[in-house]
């Protein structure tokens, strides 16, 4: 705010090198900060307080651990893949899914008469 008590605008902030923040130092959206962004205790957070949280992208959305490791990958139009250490265990497609592994479980419904497949 400028000594005028008027509001300036900002059209660039923190140059070639980004934003920084001290740890427990939230960056915060909306009228009541319903969005916090913020890092503290060895954990990187985006809190929500009200509604959804939308990634969107015009291609895929991917979440990865380690920078290396795929963890959810959802392909944009087509399938969202979950993967077990960078291996690929299930991937949704138009017709089902498919698994990849084996499969538990301690209850499922329907008799299993529409099963194809099973000997």
């Amino acid at each position: 705010m400028r000594g005028d008590n008027s509001w300036q605008t900002i059209t660039s902030v923190g140059g070639n090198t980004g934003v920084d923040f001290n740890d427990d130092v939230k960056a915060r959206f909306g009228s009541s900060n319903q969005l916090e962004i913020f890092y503290g205790s060895s954990i990187g957070n985006v809190k929500v307080t009200s509604g959804n949280l939308n990634l969107i992208s015009s291609g895929g959305v991917v979440t990865k651990v380690n920078t290396s490791e795929d963890a959810i990958v959802c392909n944009a139009n087509g399938s969202v893949d979950l993967y077990h250490d960078n291996s690929k265990k299930l991937e949704t497609a138009s017709g089902g899914v498919t698994v990849t592994g084996t499969v538990a479980a301690t209850a499922y419904t329907g008799d299993g008469s529409a099963l194809t497949g099973v000997s």
